[in-house]
């Protein structure tokens, strides 16, 4: 299973540090970054991919109902107010949940699975190209698509994930390791130091493929296998 992704916007430093340290606590969660600055945090979200926001409703400057609406797809939203009365328009607004300030781990931890559940839903409804993984590249948390990988190298003790029109992704890890968030349907491993998208093969045989313009060797004890998940394409 992959992590998400999770920031949080609240003009209050304690609910923000209560929300980092809920995150600590869940497994599945990756805090990137709480904000008091609501326009501080649409700066950031058109920036980088995020999964979950945790959204105060009364803040200065912009209001959690206003910045709702700035949200893009598929990015949830969780309302978190110390008022009942903004519960309608919440749900008008199709939050994945409203918390009702003060709110315990638990209430906290059903809300984020709550939009866990919603998103892997999606993600699975689409070709496995469209989805994403999220890696730790240089002590950042970075969302890849898969749809961008062209292939993924292991150099000593690195993973290289090479992508299209952008600079590779340098991640301290195994293949194998890396291999356990990739759909085993999709990312075949060829060689001890190489995994493949099937989707970005435009040629091969017993001993070699083409991604793209770049040559790669298959190894005999994966040939095998490799060859039959393309004839079965």
């Amino acid at each position: 299973m992959r992590s998400y992704t999770l920031i949080v916007v609240d003009d209050n430093p304690l609910v923000i540090g209560l929300v980092g340290q809920f995150c600590k606590n869940h497994k599945d969660i990756v805090y990137l970054k709480g904000f008091h600055e609501p326009l501080e945090a649409l700066d950031y979200l058109s920036k980088h991919a995020v999964d979950i926001v945790i959204l105060d409703i009364e803040m200065p400057n912009l209001n959690g109902l206003e910045f709702a609406k700035m949200i893009q797809p598929p990015t949830k939203f969780i309302f978190s107010t110390s008022h009942k009365n903004y519960a309608l328009e919440g749900f008008e607004l199709s939050a994945t949940d409203y918390l009702l300030k003060p709110y315990s781990f638990e209430r906290f931890e059903l809300a984020v699975n709550k939009a866990i559940n919603l998103i892997n839903m999606e993600e699975a409804s689409k070709p496995a190209a469209e989805a994403a993984i999220v890696v730790k590249s240089s002590y950042s948390n970075v969302k890849l698509f898969l749809k961008d990988i062209q292939y993924l190298e292991s150099v000593e003790d690195y993973v290289i994930i090479h992508l299209d029109n952008e600079e590779p992704v340098k991640v301290r890890s195994t293949l194998k390791g890396i291999s356990e968030e990739l759909p085993k349907e999709e990312f075949v491993r060829i060689h001890r130091s190489y995994i493949v998208p099937l989707f970005r093969v435009t040629e091969y045989r017993k001993t070699k493929v083409l991604v793209g313009e770049t040559e790669l060797p298959v190894s005999v004890s994966y040939k095998d296998d490799f060859l039959n998940l393309m004839k079965n394409r």
